[in-house]
């Protein structure tokens, strides 16, 4: 997939995680982290595992999770868990968000980097960060 095409379908998620975040913002901070909590198998399943999860109770609150990528699905498999999950709307955003991460991710090439991992803040204004580690530390801590 072109690194262009790639870069609109994450605009056009953007917008839609916006949305999700001004929800968010009118919600209690506590039944979304319950619900985040029983979409962690889902996103599991999806090959990313939460490693960390801040949770900012400002105006607006945030919540961010940041995930370990480990065996993501081929296409098929990516296309199947979201026919599964499309009722849920934050699962299914969660999910595409994520896939859509990896394969930017992917495509960018860093000297002396590995990617590690993806952030999502999900507030008003919705961000999602890829993260890459120094190689040889990665290679050093088993990150790869």
């Amino acid at each position: 997939m072109a690194f262009g095409k790639l870069t609109e379908k994450m605009k056009k998620k953007s917008g839609e995680l916006k949305e999700l975040g001004q929800e968010f913002g009118e919600t209690k901070i506590e039944e979304f982290v319950a619900e985040f909590n029983r979409t962690l198998p889902i996103l599991e399943e999806a090959g990313f595992t939460l490693a960390e999860l801040a949770v900012d109770m400002g105006l607006p609150p945030k919540l961010a999770p940041y995930f370990l990528i480990g065996t993501v699905p081929d296409e098929a498999g990516q296309a199947a868990l979201l026919e599964r999950n499309k009722e849920n709307k934050r699962v299914k955003l969660m999910l595409t968000t994520l896939f859509n991460a990896v394969a930017l991710q992917g495509n960018l090439k860093i000297d002396g980097m590995h990617p590690e991992g993806v952030e999502i803040e999900i507030s008003t204004m919705p961000v999602t960060r890829l993260k890459f580690v120094d190689a040889h530390k990665a290679a050093l801590t088993k990150r790869q």
